[in-house]
């Protein structure tokens, strides 16, 4: 093979190294400021609507019934809360505790825990009006529970939440997320070196990286070396 041939093999894979070297670089670092940071996470994981026509399949003696009157349907809202950051959050950094507020209820029936992970995460819940209240509880690093938000809807729509507020110290916003709409869904991740990574931050370097890896390649051609270089991979190939 020509002798300028192998340099420019040499200098695209040195370009190349060093490439796979600053990615390292960036995603431990990415995966360092998220280990730093404070985050809590509120998203909408399910939502069903239990309704007075539903029950009458399974016969005349089974009602829905709210508070001893007859009722036309309840609404059932599935609720996960996370510890999204890399630091734990404690019962003190609530400095206002999180409430979710609910839209087109009549009345919520009750708010109750129904998952956890780790098992025995001790959470209380209570009702005001149509707002689920969570009190503070210590949440370490990917803790979650999820809690489940019974009501009487006021319209066929059935119940949805408006708005999730509330004040924890170290924590810019609680982010809230409508899993069940397609247009807010949570962005995946992929996991690199062990280390979970946004997609789009990963082809965006990738993307960067190999338009630099094109230009010098390029720039390190004439024209008589390019058409070596394509015969050479062409024998390569050949072979």
């Amino acid at each position: 093979m020509p002798s300028n041939i192998v340099e420019i093999i040499t200098a695209v894979a040195g370009l190349l190294g060093v490439s796979v070297a600053i990615v390292t670089f960036l995603v431990t670092r990415h995966e360092q400021k998220r280990q730093l940071a404070k985050g809590l996470e509120v998203a909408l994981t399910g939502s069903t609507r239990l309704r007075t026509g539903d029950v009458a399949r399974f016969g005349n003696k089974l009602k829905l019934v709210y508070e001893g009157k007859e009722v036309a349907d309840l609404s059932i809202l599935q609720v996960r809360v996370k510890n999204s950051g890399g630091q734990p959050i404690r019962p003190e950094d609530f400095v206002e505790p999180v409430r979710i507020n609910i839209q087109d209820a009549l009345e919520l029936v009750s708010v109750e825990l129904i998952n956890s992970e780790p098992r025995g995460l001790k959470i209380k819940a209570s009702v005001s009006g149509s707002t689920a209240i969570l009190d503070s509880t210590l949440l370490n690093p990917d803790d979650e529970f999820t809690i489940q938000i019974v009501g009487v809807p006021t319209g066929v729509g059935g119940m949805a939440i408006s708005e999730v507020n509330g004040r924890v110290a170290g924590v810019k916003a609680v982010v809230f997320t409508d899993r069940m709409g397609d247009s807010a869904r949570a962005r995946p991740t992929i996991s690199i070196f062990g280390l979970p990574v946004d997609p789009e931050f990963v082809g965006a370097i990738a993307s960067g990286i190999l338009t630099v890896l094109l230009l010098n390649s390029f720039l390190l051609l004439t024209q008589s070396d390019l058409s070596r270089f394509i015969a050479a991979v062409r024998a390569l190939i050949g072979k």
